[in-house]
């Protein structure tokens, strides 16, 4: 313990007699790594890695809408549709259909402009929810008047932790909250809705449509092409029995694919990789050149140090070490207010909309930060810092003791 003490004594007097330095490499690595944290959570969502969507290449997507080879759209799936075309397909777990209307929902007292998502029982096996509170609805249960609603909603709309049992009113149907699910992130499958209903209750007043979304869960050792094949197998059986013989191939995507595509496709994640690059970059050189300064005030100071018998790298890793001190702390900070951050600019574009309430991300996922953020704040320490102090400590004892600027 006391080597530590001494060996860091010297960086903690370093920081404190250049507070100008040492606070723009805080500050600035802090706004580095916010938004860096920031940027690959989102990623980690898009890709599909978190809730509702723990496992993407499981399941399937089917679109609502059928379109012939020439772009026109010619129909759109039912319920009934998406059974006839289940019956024909072999090897998967479990199907769930769900419809969203929108309208007002009456809530203590209060109406608010929000829709609901109709959905079935299997709707929850398929797509993995997580409550923290109640439980879903049994298919026993199904045409009993209840609600799932999320967190925020509960904790926006009643004035209590217990919300299981509360009631909400949708298109003149009352309705008994029997659980509550975490948020989800605004970028994943189903991210914006807020409310789930039965879907025995769904008049289909607001649309005046009867298509359904889909999502089709397979079972693990199945792989995605025999899942798309399959699925494509009853599809196409389907189309025959409605006389439909300019139907244009239909190719499947799994969520994680739908939700890649949904978010922009791989232009985006190209972008989101440039944009990483240039966070990265622009403050990683304005670091450098700071430290190439800094290092040169402590020039006399190194080179007294390598006079008394230190080699070139204990030198070394003493201004490598101050610089990594520096920039863990700005990491740490930036990672503290990642969720400041994000509820800062949730509330000031996305929380509120008719579909219902929505943010950017509603947890930090910690296995990004620590298998990530962190090393990636340790390379930029080696690249920010390592490069000045070679730089500095190549010099000749002589050379430092005078405290010359040359490099």
């Amino acid at each position: 313990m006391g080597k530590l003490r001494i060996y860091f004594k010297p960086i903690w007097y370093n920081i404190m007699h250049h507070k100008a330095y040492a606070g723009f490499c805080v500050f600035g690595t802090m706004l580095t790594f916010v938004f860096i944290t920031i940027l690959l959570q989102v990623t980690n969502v898009i890709v599909g890695n978190t809730p509702p969507t723990d496992d993407p290449e499981r399941v399937l997507y089917i679109n609502s809408y059928v379109y012939d080879k020439q772009g026109e759209c010619i129909g759109c799936c039912r319920r009934e549709d998406v059974a006839s075309i289940m019956s024909n397909v072999v090897g998967y777990d479990c199907y769930a259909c769900t419809h969203f209307e929108l309208g007002n929902i009456l809530v203590n007292g209060q109406y608010i402009d929000n829709g609901a998502e109709y959905v079935e029982p299997n709707y929850w096996n398929v797509l993995q929810y997580h409550f923290v509170q109640g439980r879903s609805w049994e298919e026993e249960e199904s045409h009993q008047p209840y609600a799932i609603v999320n967190k925020s909603f509960a904790e926006r709309y009643f004035a209590t932790d217990d919300v299981l049992g509360k009631e909400i009113e949708f298109q003149e149907t009352t309705y008994k909250i029997l659980g509550v699910v975490a948020d989800v992130s605004m970028f994943s499958i189903e991210g914006r809705v807020s409310v789930w209903l039965p879907e025995h209750f769904n008049e289909y007043i607001s649309t005046g449509s009867r298509f359904v979304e889909t999502y089709v869960l397979f079972p693990e050792d199945v792989s995605v092409e025999i899942m798309k094949r399959n699925l494509k197998h009853g599809f196409d059986i389907w189309t025959r029995m409605q006389n439909w013989d300019n139907v244009r191939v239909r190719e499947f995507s799994t969520l994680k694919e739908v939700s890649i595509n949904m978010n922009g496709g791989d232009l985006l994640l190209m972008g989101l990789g440039g944009i990483l690059f240039i966070l990265l970059i622009i403050p990683l050189l304005n670091i450098i050149l700071l430290s190439m300064a800094n290092n040169s005030v402590q020039a006399s100071e190194i080179g007294l140090r390598r006079a008394l018998g230190a080699n070139r790298f204990t030198a070394f890793m003493a201004i490598l070490s101050e610089n990594l001190v520096l920039i863990l702390i700005g990491t740490l900070g930036g990672i503290i207010l990642v969720t400041p951050v994000c509820r800062y600019i949730d509330g000031l574009f996305f929380m509120d909309s008719i579909v219902g309430r929505s943010m950017v991300l509603p947890e930090i996922d910690w296995m990004i930060v620590l298998l990530i953020v962190l090393p990636l704040s340790v390379l930029f320490s080696l690249v920010s810092g390592g490069i000045p102090a070679y730089l500095n400590v190549k010099r000749s004892i002589v050379d430092m003791l005078k405290g010359g600027s040359k490099c």
